[in-house]
C-alpha cells in the first residue's frame, strides 16, 4: 500500500537517464520498487510528452509481470 503523503515515502523519486538505442524509438520504463522512472534522451519535447504520454495510456504490465518473446522485443511499442 502506498502512503498517504509524500513525506512518508521512505525512498526519493528518481527521474534518470536511459542511454540505450535509438532515444526517440524507445519508450520510457519504471522501476515500481525503486521509485525511479528512466527516460531516454530524446530529440525534443515534444518526442518525450508522445512516447509518455503513449506509455501511460498504453502500457498495461509492470515490469515482470510477463515474459516477451524475441519478436515482441523487436518490434517494440510499435507492436502494441
Amino acid at each position: 500500500r502506498l502512503p498517504m503523503k509524500e513525506s512518508d515515502f521512505e525512498a526519493p523519486f528518481k527521474i534518470q537517464r536511459d542511454a540505450k538505442g535509438d532515444a526517440d524509438s524507445a519508450l520510457p520504463s519504471a522501476s515500481t520498487c525503486f521509485f525511479s522512472l528512466s527516460l531516454p534522451q530524446y530529440s525534443r519535447k515534444e518526442v518525450l510528452k508522445e512516447k509518455l504520454l503513449f506509455a501511460i495510456n498504453n502500457v498495461c504490465t509492470m515490469e515482470s509481470d510477463y515474459v516477451t518473446n524475441d519478436a515482441e522485443v523487436g518490434e517494440g511499442w510499435r507492436g502494441l
